[in-house]
């Protein structure tokens, strides 16, 4: 497996090579309309959403100066596979510990569902919990 600087060089250039196919180069400034024209190039599903593209555009724009260099866009997307893998790591780490808690309920259900009531209608293991509020004298 190559390691963590490789497989980020390999994703610069994927990137820098993607700028070039386009046909801008890496001194080139997108506009949000030159950002809606680049995804729609590279869209395998049709033409992005305006409103995607628009808040996309937000959070690449680093700078906050209406336009995205491919630095920006680099780090942008780096970023964002960065905090994708931590979320994902998250989830998995939530549905594992849901997962858990849904087994127990489970188990629980079964033990219930296997026991006998007795004459007065209650399971063997049933605790009967009483609370007394009010005593008239």
């Amino acid at each position: 497996m190559s390691n963590p600087i490789e497989i980020k060089k390999i994703k610069l250039n994927t990137l820098n090579d993607l700028f070039s196919q386009l046909g801008y180069q890496t001194s080139t400034k997108l506009g949000q309309n030159e950002f809606r024209l680049f995804l729609n190039k590279q869209s395998k599903i049709g033409r992005f959403e305006p409103v995607l593209t628009e808040k996309l555009f937000e959070v690449l724009d680093l700078d906050e100066n209406s336009t995205i260099t491919i630095e920006e866009f680099i780090t942008g997307f780096l970023e964002f596979e960065e905090d994708v893998k931590k979320n994902a790591e998250l989830f998995q780490i939530k549905l594992a510990q849901e997962q858990e808690i849904y087994d127990k309920i489970v188990k629980q259900c079964n033990i219930y569902q296997s026991e006998k009531l007795n004459a007065e209608g209650f399971c063997e293991n049933a605790k009967i919990f009483g609370e007394i509020t009010d005593i008239d004298i």
